[in-house]
């Protein structure tokens, strides 16, 4: 087993910790880039993963989850320059089955694309673009190692990756953590594993808009 960001063999198994209904769930921690996952042989398969993203309420006639991501689409917003919003282009990475900043990038005249392999597949990995959005979607990543490599070929240089997920802690029960639960999150980011990224993709720094979303700044060479 290698761990699925760096591909290092160096892991910690921190043991076995209660998940979703009652099934146990075995935990690594990789000692290079500190990433935290799951064995990978509890990852759902490909219908049942999609099955449970169908039977989430999120939608655009949903107020709430509109609301909760039109908060973080101000906060996107903040990062950019608007004079030129025409000519912003932003990729929505993982979008799942909704396309809420395509609604949002809308009303605020700025282009943005969405992909998600499930329910929009259509990639085009040669258009540059501004800024990558990763919102709640890295925890998913089967490979985030992957994903990354693939999102960054696509950033224009001054550019912005942003990642909403939730940070692993030293002082995180992973018992009673429900970020766990759901049985399509299998990794999670540590302090220092987005550091890590940081370092290994060429981005010049992390600026945390808050607690778990991070912007991932790459300055023009």
């Amino acid at each position: 087993m290698t761990c699925p960001l760096c591909s290092s063999s160096e892991l910690k198994n921190l043991g076995d910790f209660k998940g979703h209904k009652k099934l146990t769930i075995e935990f690594y921690l990789c000692k290079i880039c500190q990433l935290l996952f799951k064995d990978p042989s509890l990852r759902l398969a490909l219908e049942q993963e999609k099955h449970r993203y169908e039977t989430h309420n999120n939608d655009l006639t949903n107020s709430n989850y509109m609301g909760y991501m039109e908060k973080s689409w101000k906060l996107i917003l903040g990062q950019l320059d608007l004079s030129k919003s025409s000519e912003i282009q932003i990729l929505d990475y993982g979008c799942g089955p909704t396309q809420a900043f395509e609604y949002f990038g809308k009303k605020s005249e700025v282009q943005i694309d969405s992909y998600d392999p499930l329910f929009f597949p259509k990639l085009d990995e040669f258009k540059p673009y501004d800024g990558i959005v990763m919102h709640e979607s890295f925890e998913h990543f089967y490979q985030p190692g992957q994903e990354l490599a693939t999102a960054c070929r696509s950033l224009k240089p001054d550019s912005q990756l942003w990642i909403h997920t939730q940070i692993y802690t030293d002082d995180t029960d992973l018992n009673t953590w429900s970020y766990t639960r759901d049985p399509t999150h299998v990794v999670f980011l540590t302090d220092f594993c987005l550091e890590w990224i940081r370092k290994n993709f060429k981005f010049s720094k992390v600026v945390t808009l808050k607690s778990d979303f991070f912007a991932l700044i790459k300055k023009a060479k």
